[in-house]
């Protein structure tokens, strides 16, 4: 299968950025060295390439109703530039994908959706699926999206926009001029830290690019993002959050909300709730700066509890660091399971390798910390 490449591709290889093919895509990796563009978002700023995110626009009289069917959190009380947080579920509660629902005009008959690049299409489909009188266009390859983040953030982009950034509330967007692009920049990202995510027209995505990095911003590659975004403790699909797992067992039980009317899922999950979830989400901090990868085991005084959905090394805490699914025997809440945890001993083992580590308070890293 031939890779897409996003709108940046070009501005990448200019930079000298090593690509590598990820969720069929050509991507950058990284550029100087991940450990550097990792320091640049904590300290200062960095920019990342997001525009293999699959960005989807639903409109007509029954939007809403659509939206509300195939999503799990309440989007009816968005207001105009406000977004939030929600799952795609099956049903039988898996976790599809998690995306976010964004309301342009606090109307019912339009919503614009980011998702996994992976799972776009699968998205587009089970959207589809959910709707009346509506309909669900792919509109990610008409645009780029950049994701700029750091505590200097708005420093940065206050001098290139005509947006009032001190008005953007997280999880507030808007639209107006950005280096003098058509630009929306939403207070989202996913890295732990403060930041925007800035979307333009593919023809203005190297502009816009060209633009933040005369401002003194470090391009990024997905090694840094995830090793971000691991310190931060945020689930990845396909990782910590699949089909096989349900929002109960990796503690996002909350953006599903009981407050609305049915779902695609919700029966399902809400009778796995009740049950208790029968695995948890948890932390790891090795013992040394060794990594332990995706699919070790996990093992408690020799017996095997669990296994590693990532791992990476994290320069916040100097030591390797994992998310890491154990099983929930006695089908606690994921807050206790964890609770009892934390501190204790365990071992990695991939192969031969065993890698001494402890149980963790998540997340690694907030906000602020140095």
């Amino acid at each position: 299968m031939q890779l897409r490449r996003t709108p940046l591709s070009d501005v990448h290889v200019a930079e000298g950025a090593k690509i590598v093919p990820f969720a069929g895509w050509e991507m950058p990796v990284q550029y100087e060295s991940i450990i550097a563009e990792h320091a640049a978002v904590r300290g200062a700023a960095g920019i990342f390439d997001v525009s293999h995110m699959g960005r989807l626009r639903v409109t007509g009289p029954g939007a809403l109703a659509g939206v509300q069917r195939a999503v799990s959190n309440d989007v009816s009380k968005l207001e105009a530039g406000q977004c939030v947080y929600s799952l795609l579920l099956t049903d039988q509660a898996g976790i599809a994908d998690d995306l976010f629902v964004y309301s342009p005009s606090g109307r019912d008959d339009e919503f614009a959706l980011v998702a996994n690049a992976v799972n776009t299409d699968k998205d587009l489909a089970m959207i589809r699926a959910c709707l009346s009188d509506a309909e669900v266009t792919d509109e990610t390859a008409a645009t780029a999206m950049v994701a700029l983040q750091g505590p200097a953030s708005d420093a940065i982009l206050e001098p290139l926009t005509d947006l009032d950034l001190g008005s953007l509330r997280l999880h507030r967007f808007a639209t107006g001029a950005v280096a003098g692009v058509p630009a929306t920049v939403s207070r989202t990202g996913y890295t732990g830290e403060d930041g925007f995510e800035i979307t333009t027209s593919a023809q203005d995505g190297p502009a816009l690019w060209r633009a933040l990095r005369a401002a003194g911003v470090v391009p990024c590659g997905l090694g840094a993002r995830d090793m971000l975004r691991l310190e931060a403790a945020y689930p990845l699909w396909g990782h910590e959050i699949d089909h096989d797992t349900r929002p109960s067992d990796v503690g996002l039980a909350r953006y599903c909300s009981a407050g609305k009317g049915e779902y695609v899922g919700r029966p399902a999950h809400e009778a796995y709730a009740a049950a208790g979830p029968q695995k948890a989400l948890i932390g790891l901090r090795m013992a040394s700066k060794r990594i332990a990868r995706e699919d070790a085991e996990v093992r408690v005084s020799g017996s095997a509890v669990g296994r590693v959905t990532s791992g990476t090394f994290s320069p916040v805490r100097g030591c390797g660091i994992a998310l890491a699914h154990v099983a929930n025997p006695d089908r606690k809440p994921i807050r206790e399971r964890r609770a009892e945890l934390v501190g204790r001993e365990a071992v990695c083992v991939a192969g031969s390798a065993e890698i001494p580590a402890l149980f963790a308070d998540l997340p690694f890293y907030k906000r602020g910390e140095r």
